[in-house]
């Protein structure tokens, strides 16, 4: 094996005591039979990878938000009008 293999495991991000992108609980069931590598909630990926790809998007996550969205970002993000409103849909 080599060493990119052994860095194989799980991994959570947790941002603001929030978990990011967990596998729901449904999902897990569903595929619980069938694949028994869904073990965890937790993404499974080559941690080596994770570093690789974090470095690499590190510059452009970086960028400072354009003016005119930092009011929308700093905003509730409950008060936001879902994708499916009237004001999109024509």
């Amino acid at each position: 094996m080599h060493w990119f293999g052994l860095t194989d495991g799980w991994y959570r991000i947790e941002l603001a005591g929030h978990q990011l992108l967990p596998y729901s609980s449904e999902t897990l069931q569903r595929y619980r039979i069938d694949h028994p590598a869904v073990q965890r909630p937790f993404a499974g990926y080559y941690a080596a990878r994770l570093w690789e790809d974090t470095n690499k998007m590190t510059p452009a996550v970086l960028q400072p938000v354009p003016v005119d969205l930092l009011d929308f970002v700093a905003s509730d993000p409950d008060a936001w009008r879902p994708m499916n409103s009237e004001r999109f849909s024509s």
